[in-house]
């Protein structure tokens, strides 16, 4: 199996764990689809990961925007104009999102509907979690100290702490 974290020791925590948090939504978005093709009877398993998902991913981008992209442009302003391309993808996600979030899943409604809009969001997903860790890495590495990422990911987390800011509560 192919490690997530990379053999270097001087690979940043910015780098290492928006790493593993981009291999953990990889997953996640992946699992879903998996789920949808597997369980002809939509049991709630389904419905409550793309719940997560479509909550834990909205957040996770609003996070981005709101709290890391101004950090990398204050630092480098030349980092807005991938910045925005970034933001841009976000919206993309954020429409699939949407459109996932609808699917009726009583009864085994909306099979067909769920694949194909769990099937958008993991493709979408994919393709730009590659295009963004091209871009953000290299900016994480170079602009950000462990202590400014802590105190993002501190941010982000509210009072539940580091890296949980990923994991918010999906309402019942």
């Amino acid at each position: 199996m192919e490690s997530i974290l990379s053999d270097e020791p001087s690979e940043s925590r910015a780098v290492v764990e928006a790493r593993l948090l981009h291999e953990a939504q990889r997953f996640a978005t992946a699992l879903l689809v998996d789920s949808v093709h597997r369980d002809p009877a939509l049991s709630d398993a389904p419905a409550e990961l793309r719940d997560f998902m479509v909550v834990t991913l909205r957040h996770y981008h609003d996070e981005q925007e709101s709290l890391l992209w101004p950090q990398l442009i204050s630092t480098d302003p030349a980092a807005a104009f991938w910045l925005v391309e970034l933001s841009a993808e976000h919206d993309a996600l954020d429409l699939a999102l949407d459109r996932l979030g609808a699917v009726p899943l009583q009864d085994g409604e909306g099979r067909t509907e769920l694949a194909a809009a769990t099937a958008t969001v993991r493709d979408l997903l994919h393709a730009h979690l590659e295009h963004e860790e091209s871009l953000l890495f290299p900016a994480l590495a170079a602009q950000v100290s462990d202590a400014a990422w802590t105190e993002f990911a501190t941010a982000s987390a509210g009072p539940g702490g580091r890296l949980t800011w990923w994991c918010v509560p999906v309402p019942g």
